[in-house]
């Protein structure tokens, strides 16, 4: 399971000190800024959390985490702050779908306990998802083997399909291959209900 946990900070001293609190609990790696954050998140990922600080220069953390949102879904965000006012609190948890939203300083037990429920959070997300892509594929699979009984030309064309749009898939590297499987599996499946004169 992936327990990478990714610290965005304007502050380098304290970048330092999450890496020292959390070491041999958590993996954590850290980003000096929003830019910097969103380019590990890019490039560097798929973290499970994502902690960002609120105020920092250049994109302040209502920003980063809704662009981490956007690029990550399933990552769970967490925003840090020593500015705990309404308006900013209202706009991350609004703008940037936020999990926690803590303030500086924070206990050493209450950061932790809210890292684990991050990473719970996350790997409920990514159990329901697997769940939901077997159950899909299951159903696919019985109304490929359906078609295949029914009208074997059309399960021999669907099956080249798949072969094709699957090699392209990887060509672009494609986020989600099965989704080009099952839409391909299924592009024949309205022969089922044709006669063979139409």
């Amino acid at each position: 399971m992936n327990t990478r946990v990714l610290f965005i900070d304007d502050d380098d001293n304290l970048l330092a000190a999450f890496q020292r609190q959390l070491r041999g609990r958590f993996e954590v790696d850290t980003a000096l800024g929003g830019q910097e954050g969103l380019r590990r998140v890019q490039f560097s990922g798929p973290y499970a959390v994502v902690v960002s600080d609120l105020r920092m220069p250049g994109l302040d953390g209502i920003e980063v985490l809704r662009r981490v949102r956007d690029m990550a879904p399933d990552t769970v965000r967490i925003m840090l702050t020593g500015h705990a006012d309404l308006a900013a609190a209202t706009a991350a948890v609004n703008e940037g779908n936020i999990f926690r939203l803590m303030t500086k300083p924070c206990q050493d037990t209450e950061l932790r306990s809210a890292l684990a429920a991050g990473l719970e959070q996350y790997r409920l997300v990514m159990a329901e998802r697997e769940l939901l892509e077997k159950t899909l594929r299951g159903a696919v699979a019985v109304l490929a083997q359906v078609l295949s009984l029914a009208n074997p030309k059309a399960f021999g064309r669907s099956a080249r399909i798949k072969h094709l749009v699957v090699e392209t898939g990887q060509q672009l590297n494609y986020p989600q291959p099965w989704e080009l499987e099952t839409a391909t599996l299924l592009s024949q499946i309205g022969y089922l209900i044709l006669p063979d004169e139409v």
